[in-house]
């Protein structure tokens, strides 16, 4: 498989699912619908679902990207309101967190303000969803906890939730070359994890990659040991990253063997006309 997510979410969750080629996921804080996308790999397979980003860049790729998917543009939190939501541009750091913006210049990012309506995980439930959810992502820089909140978790219940468990990084979006990138504090675990509330919903903490924790609902305790193992050689996966840089080698080599055949045929009129 190609493993499109920033921490091969992707790897694990179709090791719980066995590459079926049909399934439902609800991905809460979307961002690119191909860089560091934990349902690139399950779209492409034939799987849809329903797509939450407020971010006005990343909301016209997902338009462009998943037409069979529901792309709603709106955030999710604990009630319905409007709130001014920090959006940063070719990134996944756009939040509600003031307190997270501090950082972002000596990475090179910036900023605007927006003003964005929120409504609840339950709402897009009730009006969007009819049947079983496989998965559920949650990536929303901080607001995790108001997501949660905002849910049915008696009527709606994912089999797996994936939801990320750590402080806003922008060195997370630098080249390792970037001297801030080198020189900056790594990321903590942002509060006492999600593993009181989820419990207390039926939900059982499996597997924490460093980035994400991962939760199985207790009526699919079958997935748990599926889960709960790293990606390793015998998932048999490929970085798109990876396949990324192998395709752009592949062109530079064409053109440098592009340019040895031009200079070859300039050398022999040149020695032709001597």
């Amino acid at each position: 498989m190609i493993s499109y997510a920033q921490n091969f979410e992707d790897v694990i969750l179709n090791r719980a699912f066995g590459g079926r080629s049909k399934g439902f996921y609800i991905d809460v804080g979307a961002w690119d619908p191909v860089v560091d996308s934990v349902t690139k790999y399950f779209y492409d397979l034939g799987w849809s679902g329903i797509n939450v980003e407020p971010a006005a860049d990343a909301f016209r790729a997902l338009q462009a990207e998943r037409s069979r998917d529901l792309n709603l543009r709106v955030a999710l939190g604990d009630r319905k309101e409007t709130r001014d939501f920090y959006d940063v541009a070719n990134s996944g750091l756009s939040t509600f967190r003031r307190d997270l913006l501090s950082d972002l210049p000596k990475f090179g990012f910036d900023h605007v303000v927006r003003s964005v309506d929120v409504t609840t995980l339950e709402e897009v439930c009730l009006t969007h969803v009819d049947g079983p959810i496989d998965f559920m992502k949650i990536d929303v820089e901080g607001w995790e906890e108001a997501v949660i909140r905002g849910g049915d978790w008696q009527k709606f219940r994912p089999a797996v939730l994936v939801i990320e468990a750590v402080l806003a990084y922008p060195g997370a979006f630098c080249s390792p070359n970037n001297s801030s990138f080198a020189d900056s504090e790594k990321p903590a675990v942002a509060q006492s994890s999600f593993v009181d509330s989820l419990s207390k919903k039926g939900y059982d903490l499996c597997y924490f990659d460093g980035l994400n924790e991962f939760y199985v609902s207790r009526e699919a305790q079958d997935l748990r040991d599926l889960i709960s193992v790293p990606p390793n050689v015998f998932d048999g996966f490929v970085p798109f990253r990876q396949i990324e840089l192998e395709q752009k080698l592949s062109q530079a080599q064409e053109t440098v063997d592009n340019l040895k055949c031009r200079l070859g045929i300039e050398e022999a009129d040149s020695t032709s006309k001597g």
